[in-house]
C-alpha cells in the first residue's frame, strides 16, 4: 500500500485509504473470508483484486463473497472496475466519476497500474459537501485563499472583509453604470413616472432567470461534454419561451398597475428580451472565464448579477424611448 501522506489532502490519492482488504484472483471464498476475519479493516465494501505483481484487475462486493460457494475463486466473481484514477487527480473530479458511474467507491492506482487505495462512500460525500460549500461561497462572490464558511464565521476582520471585497467593487462600477444609463432617461421618467414601478421587476425576474440558467451550466458543463453552440441556442430558445410568457403576463399587469396599455407594451417586451438575453449571458459569462483558466463559478454572484441588471434596465429604457416617443 502507498502512503497518502505524500499526496495532497485534496487528491485521490489524499482521500483514499489504504486499509482496504485485497486478495489474488486464485484465492477461493472461504480464503478471503478468513483473511478478512484476521484484521480491522478502513472499509469493506469491496475486496479488490491484484495480479502477484499489484496491478489491479477487479473487485468483488463483500455481499457476494458471504452468497457464494466456499469454492468459488475471485476470478469468478470479480467484476472490472468502472474506473480507476491516478493519486494526483482532483477530489473535484473524483466526485464527479463517483456520480457519473453511480459506484460507492473509486480505487486509486499508480500510473503503471498498481493498486495504492480507494477513495470510500464517507470521503466522496465529505468531498461534495465542501466542494458545494466552496461553490456556494465563490456564487456569492466571496474567494481567496482559506475562503472556507467556518474560517469566514470565526476569522479575523480583516481576513473576512478581504475574502468578501473584490467582486463587490466590480459591481459598485457597473452599478454606477447603471445609475448613468438611467440619469441619460431623465426625461422619459419625468413624462412617464409609471416606468419607475417597473425597474425592480425587470431586474429580478431577469436576474432569478440568470441564475437558473448559469446554475445549470456550470455543473452541466462539469459532468458532461457539452457541444457549447448546441447548448446556447437551447437556452435562447428556453430563454425566448420564459420570456414569452413571463412578458405577456407582466405586460397586462404593468398595463393594470400604470392604467396604460403602452406602458404595459413597454414592460411586456422588455420582460421578452432582458430574459431571453440573461438566458443566454448566464451561460457565456463562465465560458469566458474557462477560456481565462479561471473557476467558473466565480463568474456567478456579485459580478453577472451586476452586468444582467445593466443590460436589462438598458433594454427597458431603450424599449420605453421607442414606443413612448
Amino acid at each position: 500500500m502507498s502512503d497518502k501522506s505524500i499526496y495532497s489532502p485534496d487528491t485521490a490519492g489524499g482521500l483514499m485509504v489504504t486499509g482496504v482488504p485485497i486478495a489474488h484472483h486464485t484465492n477461493t471464498v472461504s480464503q478471503v473470508v478468513e483473511l478478512i476475519s484476521k484484521q480491522k479493516w478502513e472499509d469493506i465494501y469491496y475486496i479488490y483484486i491484484v495480479t502477484t505483481d499489484h496491478k489491479l484487475i477487479g473487485l468483488v462486493p463483500l455481499t457476494h463473497i458471504l452468497m457464494s460457494a466456499k469454492t468459488k475463486t475471485m476470478e469468478d466473481l470479480m467484476i472490472k472496475p468502472l474506473i480507476a484514477l491516478t493519486p494526483e487527480i482532483d477530489q473535484e473530479k473524483v466526485v464527479i466519476e463517483a456520480i457519473r458511474l453511480d459506484i460507492e467507491q473509486v480505487p486509486v492506482i499508480d500510473h503503471e497500474g498498481k493498486f495504492l487505495g480507494a477513495v470510500v462512500a464517507d470521503k466522496i460525500i465529505d468531498v461534495l459537501h465542501s466542494e458545494h460549500l466552496e461553490d456556494f461561497l465563490r456564487s456569492s462572490g466571496i474567494r481567496g485563499k482559506g475562503s472556507h464558511i467556518l474560517e469566514l464565521a470565526k476569522g479575523r476582520l480583516l481576513h473576512s472583509v478581504k475574502a468578501r471585497m473584490p467582486w463587490l467593487f466590480v459591481g459598485l462600477a457597473i452599478g454606477l453604470g447603471l445609475s448613468l444609463v438611467s440619469s441619460r432617461f431623465e426625461g422619459s421618467l419625468q413624462k412617464n413616472i409609471a416606468l419607475a414601478y417597473f425597474i425592480p421587476v425587470i431586474a429580478y425576474v431577469a436576474d432569478s432567470v440568470g441564475t437558473q440558467s448559469e446554475t445549470i451550466f456550470i455543473r452541466a458543463a462539469t459532468v458532461l461534454k457539452l457541444n457549447l453552440i448546441t447548448y446556447l441556442l437551447k437556452e435562447f430558445f428556453i430563454g425566448s419561451i420564459i420570456g414569452i410568457i413571463l412578458g405577456i403576463v407582466g405586460g397586462i399587469g404593468g398595463s393594470l398597475i400604470a392604467h396604460s396599455v403602452l406602458i404595459g407594451e413597454v414592460v411586456g417586451i422588455s420582460l421578452f428580451a432582458a430574459i431571453t438575453v440573461s438566458a443566454v449571458l448566464a451561460c457565456i459569462t463562465p465560458i469566458c472565464f474557462t477560456a481565462l483558466k479561471k473557476d467558473p463559478a466565480l463568474g456567478s454572484g456579485p459580478l453577472t448579477t451586476a452586468i444582467q441588471d445593466l443590460i436589462s434596465i438598458s433594454i427597458y429604457f431603450l424599449v420605453a424611448s421607442m414606443l413612448l416617443k
